[in-house]
């Protein structure tokens, strides 16, 4: 994408007194720039752990004044996920943005809130990302619309049994419909090869409502 920086492209017809446009937030920054030259504003980067068990971090460009960061809501994979074990302390697998900090204090002491992120903990055949297993007592990786192999669109994830086995496996429509902070069954009108796509391509909705929020009254 290139932009004639001092050239605007002259838009047509009515213009809508609000916007909001989303991108990943891996794109190339000379695309970011493209973006906020043509949309006259800076993104704000929103990561959907702050209001769900997914790790998505994106940019968000918008005119909708004075928006601000989530609270972090200390929500992860284990809390919504089926058959999961309820999470009992393992905060020590964990990472987080600054030195010292744990799960614990977060979800317990309500201390230092802080975004968890994937904890990785094996392969199964290779180490391409739609191979990688990780534990539930961290967030999701991001949802995509699928690249093959066995944990295609969602990731492998280790899940522990009431009996004291466990099963590995990808996540379930219902599962990525939590992660989007959707209703149950939401997407159930379509297969679940479509659901996993829109899923995938879809955004988070306690993230949207959140921006949504700071929309003036008048």
């Amino acid at each position: 994408m290139e932009v004639i920086y001092g050239i605007r492209p002259r838009l047509t017809g009515k213009r809508a007194r609000w916007f909001l446009y989303e991108n990943n937030h891996s794109i190339h920054q000379r695309i970011k720039d493209a973006i906020s030259y043509q949309l006259g504003v800076q993104p704000i980067t929103i990561n959907s752990a702050l209001v769900s068990a997914q790790t998505r971090k994106r940019c968000y460009w918008t005119n909708i004044p004075n928006v601000t960061q989530p609270t972090d809501k200390g929500e992860m994979l284990a809390d919504i996920i089926n058959n999961a074990i309820a999470w009992t302390g393992k905060s020590y697998c964990l990472t987080a943005n600054y030195g010292s900090a744990t799960l614990k204090n977060t979800l317990d002491r309500h201390q230092r809130t802080m975004v968890a992120e994937p904890v990785r903990i094996g392969d199964i055949g290779s180490s391409g990302q739609a191979h990688r297993v990780y534990s539930v007592y961290g967030k999701s990786i991001a949802l995509s619309t699928g690249q093959g192999g066995q944990g295609s669109g969602t990731g492998l994830y280790k899940i522990d049994l009431p009996d004291g086995d466990y099963i590995i496996r990808k996540l379930s429509p219902v599962e990525c419909e939590r992660l989007q902070t959707l209703p149950d069954a939401y997407t159930d009108c379509v297969s679940n090869a479509q659901r996993y796509k829109c899923l995938g391509n879809g955004w988070t909705v306690d993230v949207i409502s959140h921006i949504f929020n700071f929309l003036p009254l008048s």
